[in-house]
């Protein structure tokens, strides 16, 4: 037996090729010249507009069973281009009728519908059924509306074997997120990639926070050159950084990328200072100081961004997080390390 999919290109249409695959049939499917079908099974260019190049698919291919897939299927397009949507969902389908109709094999056509095509319902007609009037209340209901009854006339008229349907809500992977369900999916997505990365670069600031202390102190004591150096090769590192990452782990893997480069800036400023200072200010003690500050800062940045983010805006949410972490570690720095820095850059004035 073999199956002719038109519009296999779509969400719909690299699973029904699966399923049909797996129960024997041989398949062939249908697709626009700018559009690709990931399957193996034949491939066919066609535009559903010119009626010819269907009734010369149909001879060459005999099909057994026509599945018409081909559709503009989002309800929100429909507002947006109604013309559009009318040409490829009614005019669309009387060229595959009336293509079918000429076809000699007797095979079967299966018609997606919907079932927008209800539209408006009375609550005591709940649960549905098929003898239900239909009353459709958009653009794309009324054109699938419409392509149901041109396949009601094409049976009664000429006797062709049409099938119809009025399938209702269906996703899955791969799905456009044109469509309400995907586009949760998508967004929820981008939250999660969007926290990782967060996550990273949350590590990425404690080491930067870290830093600041010690690039004051080279500035003080007249080595303004080295923290412009360093910074210049951590810029050079996010670079190969996000060459490496990005393309195996996203956004997650520019957060991965920018608290390397932070790390290893926090690495060759505290050497340089090392190197140029021999610890007169007990460097130790004072980078203790420093990570118990920007751990604090982490912390609160963590527990803020938290408690606002459902509040506001995710964008804004990280800027308040960022500002209330900067204010946590000035003032702890300031507490456990303040007066040993003022003294020490007393005397080096």
């Amino acid at each position: 037996m073999k199956a002719l999919i038109i519009g296999g290109a779509g969400f719909v249409g690299k699973y029904l090729i699966d399923e049909l695959q797996n129960f024997g049939y041989e398949v062939c499917a249908t697709c626009l010249p700018n559009e690709k079908i990931n399957a193996e099974c034949d491939v066919f260019n066609l535009d559903i507009m010119e009626q010819k190049s269907i009734s010369e698919l149909l001879e060459k291919t005999s099909p057994d069973f026509v599945f018409h897939l081909a559709a503009q299927s989002s309800v929100a397009f429909s507002w947006k281009n109604p013309q559009l949507t009318v040409d490829v969902n009614i005019k669309g389908t009387v060229n595959l009728l009336e293509a079918f109709r000429f076809y000699e094999r007797n095979s079967r056509l299966i018609v997606i519908g919907s079932g927008e095509e209800y539209g408006f319902i009375d609550k005591n007609s709940v649960p549905l059924k098929e003898s239900e009037k239909l009353n459709p209340a958009n653009v794309y209901a009324v054109t699938k509306a419409c392509q149901e009854m041109l396949c009601g006339i094409y049976v009664r008229a000429y006797g062709k074997d049409i099938v119809m349907t009025r399938s209702f809500n269906h996703s899955g992977a791969g799905q456009s997120d044109t469509f309400v369900i995907s586009d949760f999916c998508r967004q929820i997505a981008e939250i999660e990639t969007s926290w990782k990365s967060l996550q990273y670069l949350a590590i990425g600031i404690i080491f930067l926070c870290m830093t600041f202390p010690v690039f004051s102190l080279l500035q003080a004591i007249g080595r303004a050159d080295i923290p412009v150096k360093v910074m210049l090769f951590g810029v050079a590192v996010k670079f190969v950084g996000n060459l490496l990452l990005i393309p195996h782990f996203y956004t997650a893997g520019a957060g991965m990328s920018t608290s390397i480069c932070y790390l290893v800036i926090l690495i060759l400023a505290v050497y340089h200072l090392r190197k140029t200072l021999g610890e007169p200010l007990h460097l130790i003690g004072a980078m203790t100081a420093q990570c118990y500050s920007s751990m604090m800062c982490g912390v609160s940045a963590w527990l803020c961004y938290g408690k606002i983010v459902m509040m506001l805006p995710q964008r804004i949410a990280f800027i308040g997080a960022v500002f209330v972490g900067a204010m946590v570690y000035v003032i702890c720095l300031f507490l456990t390390q303040g007066k040993q820095v003022i003294q020490f850059l007393s005397r080096s004035i």
